[in-house]
């Protein structure tokens, strides 16, 4: 109840940042849930199309702009259930997207504790990762999600 109680002393523009946070990861969780990841991806890519131009700013200003959105996909992530950190790193990077800030969804595996397969999603802007950064490194990238198009392997005839 307190997180709640919080949520709405919030300032008014962080409100909307924080809804629109909040229906994307639920949008991207219940497709995750429900939908192949390819036609995942295409709903993603297809919301994603069309040119966008890097805001003209000073780098602090970048800087602080893609922090508030990071800032606010943690937070909100807490109110839904099993928001992975691929839920977490495709909902940035459609943000940043949304702000004119193109990034990458990078997917990597590795091998956890007890050798156990395991994989991570994490998302960069101009090679710095901007979230899912913690542990990023023990994980060998196999994929990577370019505004919101990945490259599809040939199928076998």
């Amino acid at each position: 109840m307190r997180r709640i109680a919080r949520l709405i002393r919030t300032v008014s523009s962080e409100r909307g940042l924080l809804w629109r946070t909040t229906c994307l990861l639920w949008s991207i969780r219940i497709g995750l849930w429900l939908l192949p990841f390819r036609l995942l991806r295409s709903l993603v890519a297809r919301g994603m199309s069309g040119a966008v131009a890097s805001p003209a700013e000073a780098p602090e200003a970048t800087y602080r702009r893609i922090k508030r959105i990071t800032w606010a996909v943690t937070r909100m992530s807490r109110y839904v259930p099993k928001a992975t950190c691929l839920t977490q790193a495709l909902t940035t990077q459609i943000l940043l997207f949304r702000e004119g800030y193109p990034s990458s969804v990078e997917i990597g595996v590795g091998k956890g504790p007890n050798n156990q397969f395991q994989a991570h999603a994490w998302v960069e802007y101009q090679g710095w990762i901007v979230i899912g950064g913690r542990g990023a490194n023990m994980f060998t990238p196999i994929t990577s999600l370019q505004d919101g198009v990945m490259p599809l392997q040939e199928e076998a005839p």
